[in-house]
């Protein structure tokens, strides 16, 4: 099994602000080191610049039957406005036949991300994840998907 690890870095110069934050997904455990450095990222941030956030999204933990659309929604505002990325299972989303991942920018600091999958198969099973990102910083959600029959 292919594994990935993002990492997150924020790094400058006269500010004296440094450091390293990483996600890591190992068979859907996920695991973050140095908390502390979204707290600081949020702090220089300052007027008219936000740190990306999630606002809206999916249910933690959901269930498909087979055969059948698959719906993930999230929607992250910051400015400058994030850019969101899908994992499924640590690995970035591949979009092929019938995985779609559509964006609408719903103004200058908010954007809507869906990843859609129809029909649902045994392979979409699996832990995924939206990860909005902007140079003040990032957030990321997670959800379970289970199939059923």
């Amino acid at each position: 099994m292919q594994q990935k690890i993002i990492m997150i870095c924020a790094v400058s110069g006269a500010t004296g602000l440094g450091g390293a934050h990483a996600y890591v997904d190992l068979c859907g455990a996920l695991l973050a080191a140095a908390p502390f450095l979204s707290a600081a990222i949020d702090q220089t941030a300052g007027a008219g610049r936000e740190a990306a956030k999630i606002v809206k999204n999916s249910h933690f933990s959901q269930t498909y039957k087979l055969g059948y659309k698959i719906l993930l929604l999230c929607e992250a505002e910051g400015t400058p406005m994030p850019m969101v990325v899908w994992y499924k299972d640590g690995a970035e989303l591949v979009k092929y036949k019938n995985v779609h991942v559509d964006e609408a920018i719903i103004n200058k600091t908010r954007i809507k991300s869906k990843v859609e999958i129809d029909p649902g198969t045994i392979g979409d099973q699996g832990i995924y994840v939206c990860l909005a990102s902007n140079r003040n910083g990032y957030d990321l959600k997670s959800f379970r998907m289970e199939y059923y029959y």
